[in-house]
């Protein structure tokens, strides 16, 4: 596993661990959450928030700005482990998984649906 950073989506591993989720497989792209702690060291134990709000003062692990775009739609990335997206994934094989809503700047509204494979 990898230090994992507030507001990542993760999924729950075959070891039983959570791990950064990713869009490009049925495996990885079952968002159960988003990490609510500043960070969680591998190996480590953390709360993970599976529905509710989530504010961040600082979004760019997750989104690559310090903020959120406010009244935007955020998709599970297909490209890059635990970041999440305003562009819904198109590849082939790649999964459409809605993470939730940017209420404001710096607070999402989480709302987790089912991958959808592409």
């Amino acid at each position: 596993g990898v230090a994992l950073t507030i507001g990542q989506a993760v999924y729950i591993s075959a070891a039983n661990t959570v791990e950064a989720a990713l869009a490009d497989n049925v495996t990885t792209s079952g968002v159960v959450g988003l990490v609510a702690d500043a960070s969680i060291a591998d190996g480590a134990n953390g709360y993970i928030l599976t529905d509710g709000t989530l504010v961040s003062t600082d979004w760019t692990a997750v989104v690559g700005a310090t903020t959120l775009t406010a009244g935007s739609v955020y998709f599970l990335s297909d490209t890059a482990a635990g970041e999440l997206t305003t562009t819904v994934p198109t590849a082939p094989g790649s999964f459409v998984t809605r993470v939730g809503t940017a209420i404001n700047t710096t607070t999402l509204e989480v709302t987790i649906s089912r991958p959808i494979k592409l």
